[in-house]
């Protein structure tokens, strides 16, 4: 199995580029998380303003390391594996942010391994990125279906809303949590309950980019779906027994009703795209085969007609 790095510069050029902004997008997710952690003075939508403005410049720096990692490859055709090239992308960011910590000024032990990790975390996603074999665009795919991968414009579309919604309410998640860590008392406890939503979130990203057969889909769904079915309908009926204000109460019910709604679209798209067609591998194979076997046939009929 290949494992080199920039493979798939031979058949998408310039797809370093999108590696290395999708990693910077994450690296600025990655600060404002260590921020929230460890000043613990942001709150959530804040916290979510942040990451949207720091995601601009981080997305260019990501694209500037990038180059940084493409043009050795490009001047002398090295390519190493990717635990090599991560390793190296890695020694390059601390080395950067221990320099960096220096310019800035005098730091404690403390804060000098804390600014050195923090950097070197949130510049993981990039080195992990840049040169994979990940393609930034199948964010915005159908995925597959059953072991599949079918082209469906209106299945793409029905897809989208599910997928993104899943991805943001995990990032959302996890600041959230990273918020309350200085505000909540309760925050493990506040965490552990909050968990089963993570669970949710993760699952129905996952769906959307690799779907079971469609009868499976269906009970997936349901199970996952009915109990928030439920509580929209407590809180419809308003069912105040959980301590909350109302403002609270019609937040989190539209939130559950976008899901629900993202769901059913999902479902709507996935169910009504047909899969009974033959797979492009499966019928690369197939017509190989039939290949071999004519000229096995062919072969054999005229040793036969020699013979003879």
């Amino acid at each position: 199995m290949r494992t080199k790095s920039f493979e798939l510069e031979e058949t998408v050029p310039g797809i370093f580029l999108l590696q290395g902004w999708l990693g910077g997008i994450l690296a600025a997710f990655v600060y404002v998380v260590a921020f929230c952690l460890f000043e613990r003075d942001l709150w959530l939508g804040d916290a979510l303003m942040v990451t949207l403005y720091l995601s601009v410049l981080t997305g260019i720096l990501g694209v500037m390391k990038s180059v940084i990692m493409w043009v050795p490859y490009r001047l002398t055709k090295f390519q190493p594996h990717a635990v090599i090239r991560v390793a190296i992308a890695s020694i390059g960011t601390g080395c950067l942010a221990l320099a960096l910590g220096f310019l800035i000024g005098p730091m404690s032990r403390n804060d000098r391994v804390v600014w050195v990790l923090t950097l070197l975390v949130a510049g993981l996603p990039t080195a992990i990125l840049v040169g994979s074999k990940i393609k930034p665009w199948e964010l915005f795919t159908f995925g597959s279906i059953a072991g599949k991968r079918v082209r469906s414009v209106w299945g793409t579309l029905g897809t989208l809303p599910l997928r993104f919604l899943s991805l943001v309410a995990v990032g959302a998640w996890i600041l959230s949590v990273a918020c309350t860590r200085g505000i909540d008392k309760r925050y493990f406890d506040l965490a552990a309950v909050l968990s089963f939503s993570l669970v949710y979130f993760i699952f129905s990203a996952y769906i959307t980019f690799r779907s079971p057969p469609k009868a499976i889909l269906i009970v997936f769904g349901l199970v996952v779906n009915l109990p928030l079915a439920f509580s929209v309908v407590l809180t419809c009926l308003n069912f105040t027994y959980l301590s909350l204000d109302t403002d609270t109460l019609v937040l989190i019910g539209g939130i559950r009703s976008i899901f629900l709604a993202a769901w059913l679209l999902f479902f709507v798209a996935r169910l009504s795209v047909s899969t009974r067609s033959i797979p492009i591998d499966d019928l690369r194979e197939t017509l190989l085969k039939a290949y071999r076997e004519r000229n096995h046939e062919c072969l054999g009929s005229r040793f036969m007609a020699w013979h003879t």
